[in-house]
């Protein structure tokens, strides 16, 4: 988040972080604090020269060029009403008379997440559900038999032992950005291009074998931005900004993010259920036998894929009168702002199971609970 930059480096700017997604840290912005308790407290942004409201993911940083901020009430009068919380100018890179430039940057890095909680294997959370019973008068939960089958695990059918962190989230995952950019032009003419990528995997581990589809998690932005100036007579200026971004986030198909999925694997136990029963079903828990473990959410439900695109067209005309009134200019500026979203969607509830027990030859007792598509 470029804001986060001038955490420290502007007196009475404050930026508090409010979350962190796929795109990176949700923040809010205040200039001199809170000036209201009903009102929006915010301050406006400007990109160069129109007011800016879309979040600050959808700059690409590569293309800054510089950032004011304006707190004292002399400074932004000339915004009215809208600059009372305080206005942030920001202007983007230009194109400069001289030689072809080229400028690549590329990043690569591991994200991982630090405090990953630790959790009990499968005897030891039955051990302390029979403790938990006993001092509260009550029976124990598990026999002396079903503790050894669950250490032992000589029936993982029945008396599974998962460690659900291991099997669904990854040590790390790998990020990569990438950015290119051009500049250069001549008297009359001046251009900036540049051409963003951004792509962040999901800490959670797929199956890619299982399906003949595409069912990553993940998310992936491109940017792209084009500043062209010129100079149509020797007191006429006008300049032409394009700019688009398209964000690609992938989820699976029981749902539009992953918080069912996080919860379930922090939640459900090492014993209600395995991953598969050994002859390849999907096993069903819970009350009425229904239920999806987190594998079976993130590998069997299908997927989800959501396009956003935000595009822009600015255009900007400057007429220098000069030589007929001395320092007197006049512009006129227009802009175009488009926002779209695709949803493609390939959902299905696969076929579940709920063992009973085992049959006389050793085989798994299955009762189908949600019948196959």
């Amino acid at each position: 988040n470029i804001i986060q930059s001038l955490q420290g480096a502007v007196p009475g700017l404050n930026i508090s972080v409010t979350g962190t997604n796929a795109e990176g840290s949700s923040t809010k912005t205040r200039i001199r604090g809170e000036n209201s308790i009903t009102a929006d407290n915010k301050p406006l942004v400007i990109l160069d020269g129109i007011p800016f409201d879309g979040p600050w993911s959808e700059i690409n940083p590569n293309d800054i060029e510089s950032i004011e901020v304006l707190k004292d009430a002399s400074s932004t009068a000339v915004y009215g009403v809208r600059g009372a919380n305080g206005v942030v100018l920001v202007t983007t890179k230009r194109g400069k008379s001289g030689k072809l430039n080229i400028s690549v940057k590329s990043n690569v890095g591991l994200s991982y997440s630090a405090r990953n909680p630790e959790y009990v294997d499968g005897y030891t959370y039955a051990q302390l559900a029979n403790e938990a019973s006993v001092v509260r008068g009550g029976r124990p939960v598990y026999s002396n038999a079903e503790l050894n089958l669950i250490e032992t695990g000589l029936d993982p059918d029945l008396y599974p032992n998962v460690n659900w962190r291991d099997v669904m989230l990854k040590d790390y995952v790998w990020n990569n950005q990438h950015h290119i950019s051009i500049n250069g032009g001549g008297t009359n003419a001046r251009y900036y291009m540049s051409v963003g990528l951004q792509h962040k995997d999901a800490i959670y581990k797929q199956d890619k074998g299982i399906k003949n589809y595409d069912n990553s998690v993940g998310y992936n932005k491109y940017n792209f931005r084009a500043n062209i100036d010129a100079n149509l007579t020797k007191s006429t200026i006008i300049e032409l900004g394009l700019s688009t971004e398209i964000v690609t986030n992938s989820f699976p198909g029981y749902a539009n993010d992953t918080k069912a999925l996080w919860q379930t694997q922090a939640n459900l136990t090492p014993v209600t259920v395995p991953v598969l029963y050994s002859d390849g079903s999907l096993p069903a828990y819970g009350a009425s036998a229904d239920q999806q473990n987190p594998y079976i959410l993130l590998n069997y439900t299908g997927y989800k894929k959501k396009n956003e695109t935000t595009s822009s067209i600015r255009l900007r005309l400057e007429q220098d009168f000069d030589q007929w009134i001395k320092g007197l200019k006049a512009e006129a500026t227009m802009s175009i702002n488009n926002y779209s979203a695709l949803t493609q969607s390939q959902t299905k509830t696969p076929a579940l199971y709920y063992a009973q027990g085992r049959n006389k030859d050793g085989s798994l007792n299955l009762i189908e609970k949600v019948a196959k598509p």
